[in-house]
């Protein structure tokens, strides 16, 4: 199984943690006191200080890297950032725009 339902079912099968009972609780705790609206917001804040982060004095390569991963912070947290949510059957679900949709 892959992304988040892979990750869900691995949870609810033990795999992938030490604690089998751990999941479930861990997994209700944070629904209780998730406020999506709270990190969405926070994910707008991290896109736009991500934008306006100034250039360490670096070069080359370096500079190169560092500017790479600034434009990929920027687009994952711009996406993340721009999502309308819900909640489907137990799942947070994410509608991410991406442009010339209807």
């Amino acid at each position: 199984m892959e992304g988040s339902a892979g990750f869900a079912h691995q949870l609810s099968e033990g795999v992938g943690r030490s604690l089998p009972v751990a999941a479930g609780v861990i997994l209700g705790v944070v629904a209780d006191r998730l406020d999506v609206d709270a990190m969405i917001a926070r994910y707008r804040a991290r896109a736009e200080a991500v934008r306006n982060r100034s250039l360490p004095p670096v070069a080359g390569e370096e500079r190169r890297r560092f500017l790479q991963q600034a434009e990929e912070d920027f687009m994952d947290y711009s996406l993340v950032g721009a999502a309308e949510w819900s909640v489907d059957e137990g799942h947070l679900v994410l509608r991410i725009p991406l442009g010339g949709g209807k």
